[in-house]
């Protein structure tokens, strides 16, 4: 399992970062993170499964839904919130009616 996780790592910066700043977050402001906001949107299945394994219980994806009970703990979507975007989008995005439903 050590030589598996140290692989992972290895192979994937992004859970590298995540699971480093766990660490440090836990140890600087003694508590335990749970929720993690994938970087830049990027995962998968088997990174769904390691960061499970390094003690988050819930992720965010940047897939532009609206989070809920329908999708996986360590995928939920999430709306990007950026620089340009307008008052009225972001107002959309809160009230539940940002880009219609798809699923």
């Amino acid at each position: 399992p050590v030589r598996t996780m140290t692989k992972m790592l290895r192979c994937y910066p992004v859970l590298n970062n995540a699971v480093n700043s766990k660490q440090v977050i836990n140890e600087k402001l003694a508590t335990n993170i749970t929720l993690l906001a994938w970087p830049f949107g990027i995962y998968n299945e088997y990174l769904e499964q390691a960061a499970s394994n390094a003690g988050y219980e819930m992720a965010f994806s940047i897939d532009a839904l609206a989070a809920d009970k329908s999708h996986r703990s360590m995928s939920q979507p999430r709306y990007m919130i950026v620089e340009g975007q307008t008052m009225k989008t972001f107002a959309a995005i809160a009230s539940g009616k940002a880009f219609g439903k798809r699923h």
